[in-house]
């Protein structure tokens, strides 16, 4: 006897409500529609890693295009050097790459990227990015230069 017949048994023999053929049905419809919702969520699953993959691609054109259109290498910005127009660069990358509607990454995965750094280094940038754009119009200005100059090379628009 299988495992699901030994269950409807059980089953039919301690619920005497409905008759033993319209409990095989219930248990083969459970069964399709739990068949349905795991082929649901492995598509899911699966277009999560796709975006995830995405998001990375993009984040690493968007890094690629910012080092080229500021003249830093990207293993200066991904790296520990804290001159100041490098750390003014890497925090718009995490800003960009937190809001920009082509990546929005995860802190943790922009932390990473940018060469290991801790999530909570990456909130402190994107603070700090801000806090400069709304004090400093200048700044501004040359940030939205490189990012115009950026948006040449990249299939997305960086906003912000």
């Amino acid at each position: 006897m299988s495992g699901i017949s030994k269950f409807i048994d059980e089953m039919y023999d301690t619920l005497t409500v409905c008759s033993k053929e319209t409990l095989i049905e219930m248990v083969i419809k459970n069964s399709r529609e739990n068949a349905d919702l795991k082929e649901k969520i492995m598509y899911l699953e699966n277009a999560k890693t796709r975006t995830k993959q995405e998001a990375k691609t993009n984040f690493e054109l968007m890094l690629e295009a910012i080092s080229t259109s500021s003249g830093i290498s990207v293993e200066t910005l991904t790296g520990k050097r804290r001159d100041r127009k490098i750390v003014d660069i890497r925090h718009l990358i995490f800003y960009c790459a937190r809001f920009s509607p082509a990546i929005k990454m995860q802190l943790v995965d922009i932390g990473r990227l940018m060469g290991n750094k801790d999530h909570s280094t990456v909130i402190h940038g994107i603070r700090k990015h801000r806090d400069i754009v709304e004090c400093d119009k200048d700044f501004e200005y040359h940030i939205a230069q490189i990012i115009g100059n950026a948006q040449v090379n990249v299939p997305f628009k960086l906003e912000w």
